[in-house]
């Protein structure tokens, strides 16, 4: 059996469905495991494992609202937003 390749977190975002930010928001709360390609570069370049992904997320959390992975609606539906100058009309 092969082993499981390291993937970056582009590939992790699609498979959560969030935005590639949000994975590397979430790596440096320590909320994702995560490994460095360059432990003492300052600025980090990460690789995940999706297994090691999906058990993090299985364990830690009962909901992907409190894993803050689901969207409100606000963020989801930006048509809704109105112009600053037609705030409150």
């Amino acid at each position: 059996m092969a082993p499981e390749p390291y993937v970056s977190a582009r590939v992790v975002a699609e498979h959560l469905v969030i935005q590639c930010r949000q994975v590397l928001a979430m790596t440096r709360e320590g909320k994702l495991p995560a490994h460095p390609i360059d432990p003492g570069a300052t600025q980090k370049q990460w690789r995940y494992k999706l297994s090691e992904v999906d058990a993090a997320v299985g364990a830690n959390h009962t909901t992907p609202l409190d894993f803050g992975i689901v969207q409100s609606a606000t963020q989801l539906d930006n048509k809704a937003r109105q112009p600053r100058h037609q705030k409150g009309t």
